[in-house]
């Protein structure tokens, strides 16, 4: 089964994106312009209670683990990785 995929350059952009289109699972950035992926992650979580997140990061952010992220992943991470996560939160093996 496929994935359909909407980008966004920075998390004001992922904002709008998720006021307009219905989601099952964000990826993120740590770091972004205007707002960055800790903005995004709470924003997200104050908004969008049941939304799955995936936060990438160049370094061990262990506070993420702090926000409502249900999976990190260390950059660079091989595509299998973020496809193996991105199955595994919505349910499939």
């Amino acid at each position: 089964m496929g994935h359909e995929a909407i980008t966004a350059c920075n998390g004001l952009e992922a904002l709008h994106s998720l006021e307009q289109n219905d989601f099952d699972i964000v990826i993120t950035d740590i770091i972004m312009p205007n707002m960055d992926g800790i903005g995004l992650i709470t924003q997200i979580c104050s908004k969008y209670h049941q939304m799955k997140v995936i936060a990438t990061s160049g370094e061990d952010r262990a506070f993420t683990r702090e926000l409502k992220v249900d999976c990190t992943l260390l950059k660079p991470f091989p595509p299998a990785e973020l496809f193996a996560a991105i199955n595994r939160l919505m349910g499939q093996k």
